[in-house]
């Protein structure tokens, strides 16, 4: 029995078709990938293969697992992941110091970070979804297409996420939304900040409020609106921002805004992912809003 093994992770090609056919009855699905006819499921991966999206798995020269990634939005979704089940691994003789399997996530991570995503989204079943857990997946909260399906943010680098405590102030006029656009990371976000310690999230906001916008916060017009999770924008690629949302009525309110802060301006959705950088974070509150 070898006391390692060697792994490769290759680009698919048009040539691979028949062997991602002969491989996918055998292999264990690990994301919610739609089951239909297998004239569509082929359509689909050599879709994928023409954009250099689809990547296969071998471990000492046998495949072992496929993997894909897509961009139907904003998102890169992490999809058509297929590994074979642990028994078949028995049987090929995979019984290692170092598990096939967690160089497979390594490989995705790797393939991901490669291609310059900062992160990636996956659909799963509950069951399946303990397959992830040592990857630090979290649920991104995100409304999933089946109510059997969860959606979980996962890192493109080898590290876990790490939680970002955060307020934003949420205000609407005409199915927009008010942004402020910040300086230093040069894109627009919800106006507030990051909450410190012995605070709670509404005294965050108010101070931030305050600083960025010279905005004294009157508490009869602010209300708890909502709770987001998405990676933070401009920070290190496990980062993932916990924010608080409050919705504010602005009445005639003056704003002046702070050195840190270029200018605040009210989107809709399709004018801030047209014309803006899209944060994750605010664009999860145009989901949230207008759906």
């Amino acid at each position: 029995m070898p006391s390692f093994i060697q792994t490769q992770t290759i680009q698919a090609t048009a040539q691979e078709i028949n062997l991602i056919q002969d491989f996918l009855p055998l292999a264990v699905p690990f994301c919610d990938t739609t089951q239909g006819e297998n004239k569509e499921q082929n359509e689909v991966i050599c879709q994928l293969i023409e954009q250099k999206h689809f990547y296969l798995f071998f471990v000492d020269g046998q495949l072992h697992g496929c993997f894909a990634f897509s961009s139907p939005s904003y998102e890169t979704q992490l999809t058509q992941v297929y590994y074979l089940p642990s028994d078949q691994e028995q049987e090929v003789g995979i019984e290692n110091l170092q598990h096939p399997k967690s160089l497979f996530r390594i490989a995705i991570q790797e393939k991901a970070s490669e291609a310059g995503f900062k992160y990636l989204t996956v659909l799963t079943t509950p069951k399946l979804a303990s397959w992830y857990a040592p990857w630090g997946a979290k649920q991104s909260k995100i409304p999933s297409p089946s109510k059997n399906t969860v959606a979980y943010y996962l890192t493109v680098i080898n590290q876990p996420w790490v939680d970002l405590p955060t307020a934003g102030l949420v205000c609407v006029k005409e199915n927009q939304l008010l942004l402020a656009f910040s300086k230093n990371k040069q894109a627009w976000y919800l106006p507030g900040g990051k909450i410190d310690a012995q605070e709670d999230s509404q005294e965050a906001l108010k101070r931030e409020i305050e600083e960025e916008l010279s905005l004294v916060l009157q508490p009869d017009r602010l209300s708890y609106l909502t709770h987001i999770v998405a990676p933070a924008y401009g920070e290190k690629k496990n980062i993932l921002m916990q924010q608080d949302c409050y919705k504010y009525e602005l009445d005639n309110d003056t704003i002046t805004i702070a050195n840190e802060i270029g200018g605040v301006q009210y989107f809709t959705k399709e004018e801030y992912i047209q014309h803006q950088i899209p944060v994750p974070g605010v664009l999860k509150v145009f989901e949230f809003l207008f759906g």
